[in-house]
């Protein structure tokens, strides 16, 4: 089971328990693959908190990759959304909707 607070991802492994975090995660939301449990994305805010990057794990967490799209500055990911071809997309507050059919790639 994973959840999310706007500041970390937790996740249970004993059906809500108990939860560990994800170190440093700080994520404002998360999204699950639904066709894949161990693939999921999450927001998180830099440093300066004028913008935000895009992480992905394929491995239920236990690596992680940015996959930023190319976001101008003061830019902010406001929504994930994955359709039921596996296709993601990123909605922002000033760039409109960004679309991947690779998991962001």
């Amino acid at each position: 089971v994973y959840a999310s607070d706007k500041s970390n991802i937790y996740r249970s492994a004993d059906h809500g328990k108990s939860w560990s975090t994800f170190p440093g995660s700080g994520a404002s939301m998360a999204l699950i693959d639904p066709k894949d449990a161990n693939t999921w994305y999450f927001v998180s805010s830099t440093a300066d908190a004028n913008s935000n990057r895009l992480i992905k794990t394929t491995n239920a967490g236990t690596s992680f990759e940015q996959i930023t799209p190319p976001l101008s500055p003061d830019t902010q990911i406001t929504a994930l959304e994955m359709d039921g071809s596996g296709r993601l997309y990123v909605g922002t507050n000033y760039e409109g909707i960004y679309q991947s059919a690779s998991g962001g790639k």
